[in-house]
């Protein structure tokens, strides 16, 4: 929960230093040499600020919660496994806006296939299991620019 507290802080931060260096163009008489690279950082922003809301939503529902027996339910370790997915997807679209090659870590090839699809939940987490399986859709969207 510290560290999803520090991703909205972070957010706004990005924010604030895209609308000051938007501001420092303005009146730079070469900024056309800088334009495309702040407009493609603020294309990333738009598109990744609603995944860091999702993460900060689904965080405070899992830890509102939580219980032990949720570590066994198969949809959520699948949850799981697409959040892994789709955090190595958002370094991915990081490193192409920044236009580097992938580094070791991270593949070329996105992980983020297709929409997870997991049967009614077993055990009688069956809401919050909705709820994380409609925030990985909109993750999922966002990702693959279907918004």
């Amino acid at each position: 929960m510290l560290q999803v507290r520090l991703l909205r802080p972070m957010k706004d931060a990005a924010e604030a230093s895209l609308i000051a260096g938007e501001e420092s163009l303005a009146l730079n008489p070469r900024r056309s040499r800088h334009r495309d690279d702040l407009v493609g950082l603020r294309t990333l922003f738009e598109r990744l600020s609603p995944v860091t809301t999702q993460v900060i939503g689904m965080t405070r529902a899992y830890f509102d919660h939580y219980d032990d027996s949720l570590a066994e339910d198969p949809a959520v370790r699948a949850i799981a496994e697409q959040l892994r997915r789709a955090g190595h997807d958002a370094r991915l679209a990081v490193q192409a806006a920044d236009a580097t090659e992938p580094d070791a870590m991270t593949s070329a090839i996105p992980a983020l296939t297709a929409p997870l699809v997991v049967r009614p939940p077993a055990s009688d987490h069956w809401i919050l299991v909705g709820s994380l399986m409609e925030d990985l859709r909109r993750i999922h969207g966002e990702l693959r620019d279907e918004t």
